[in-house]
């Protein structure tokens, strides 16, 4: 049985107690005494309670006391549980707003960081190509001011990084005395470098 028809219940006792109560206390009843003798006549006795009406009025008042009390423990009962119910609702909605909140936070968080590495990856490739670009024109402004035999040594070691004084000989098919002379000439000037390589020497460009 749900608490709203116990209150129900209770509420009809309470107002039947207070019926029997009320009218038993405002309408007393009256006794008729009849007497018989040379004449007989009848006599009545107003507010004469009986013992019936006694235990009746007892048994009302005990009946509004205790649906009283039951009304107030039931009432209070079904406040609680209402109350109890409520704060477990707007938990549950505050942890479920709080959990949005916080995983929009992280999203947001994840969503700049991997925006802030795709700008920070795509300035760096920039610049790579920009550097190399530069680095590339640079060097064919550099090739332009060299003659000769010193143009074709720098082109091949550009096109094809370092390598041995045989290995250039074979790709320029300069003399190997002339190709000595004009290795021995850009070194003094800083464009190429060379060093010990086994029995051989290796040529590479110099950073410029």
């Amino acid at each position: 049985m749900s608490s709203k028809v116990k209150i129900a219940i209770y509420v009809l006792i309470f107002i039947v107690s207070v019926i029997v109560l009320t009218s038993k206390f405002l309408y007393p009843p009256t006794v008729q005494v009849i007497v018989q003798g040379d004449t007989t006549y009848v006599q009545e006795v107003p507010n004469v309670y009986t013992l019936y009406d006694c235990m009746l009025m007892v048994l009302a008042s005990f009946s509004l006391c205790l649906s009283t009390t039951l009304i107030y423990f039931t009432v209070r009962d079904l406040e609680l549980s209402e109350k109890n119910n409520v704060n477990k609702i707007d938990l549950s909605d505050l942890n479920e707003h709080i959990g949005k909140i916080v995983s929009s936070k992280v999203d947001d968080k994840i969503n700049g960081n991997t925006d802030e590495i795709s700008n920070a990856n795509f300035e760096v490739g920039n610049d790579l190509k920009t550097t190399e670009n530069e680095e590339k024109l640079r060097m064919e402004n550099f090739i332009k001011i060299l003659k000769g035999n010193e143009k074709t040594i720098v082109k091949i070691l550009m096109d094809h990084g370092e390598m041995t004084q045989s290995e250039l000989f074979e790709r320029t098919k300069i003399p190997k005395s002339t190709l000595s002379r004009t290795l021995s000439d850009l070194e003094v000037r800083g464009i190429v470098l060379r060093y010990e390589h086994g029995i051989s020497k290796k040529v590479k460009l110099n950073k410029l």
